[in-house]
């Protein structure tokens, strides 16, 4: 753990003030911030259909074909749960887009749109469809168009070039 302790304008650091952590699910924040912009642009909507955006995606529920809308993603409302045994995260060799490949065409638990359950694989499929609407990976549109517009410069989309500092035990996040 590092802490670090501002009082009245003298900051003191515990632990590694160097080091980088994981985020975690913090960023679904940032990537929530960056659809919403796409939208506000005219790029996305929020009633878009995510089988329109990512070429060859399907959905199913109760064997049939199902529509999951960016505000079904957005609020967690698509249909898919965080259960990484019916919903693998990507392995390391995979883009966003073979993953989007890999996870098409699963059943969905729920109908979309009826029933909150969060799951990680709403986020990643709108890394996907940043992506395909941005003509940029995640990383790239992520750090240059939210992280660094907003002075996060020590924040990463990805794993960060200087690695080396990641403090042992954390968990590494998004994958290129």
């Amino acid at each position: 753990v590092s802490v670090v302790v501002y009082d009245h304008g003298d900051i003191s650091y515990y632990g590694d003030s160097k080091g980088l952590y994981q985020i975690g699910s913090m960023t679904k924040s940032f990537t929530g911030l960056a659809v919403q912009k796409l939208i506000s642009e005219g790029v996305l909507s929020a009633d878009d259909k995510v089988s329109d955006l990512i070429p060859g995606y399907k959905a199913y529920y109760d064997s049939e074909e199902a529509e999951i809308t960016v505000d079904d993603l957005l609020k967690q409302r698509s249909g898919y749960t965080n259960s990484e045994t019916d919903y693998p995260p990507a392995t390391e060799d995979m883009s966003l887009q073979d993953w989007a490949e890999f996870i098409s065409g699963k059943e969905l638990k729920s109908k979309p749109g009826t029933e909150y359950a969060y799951s990680n694989v709403n986020y990643n499929l709108l890394g996907v469809i940043i992506e395909h609407k941005t003509g940029i990976s995640y990383r790239e549109y992520m750090e240059e168009t939210i992280l660094m517009h907003y002075g996060l410069d020590s924040t990463s989309a990805g794993v960060p070039d200087d690695k080396d500092r990641i403090v042992e035990g954390s968990r590494l996040g998004f994958r290129t």
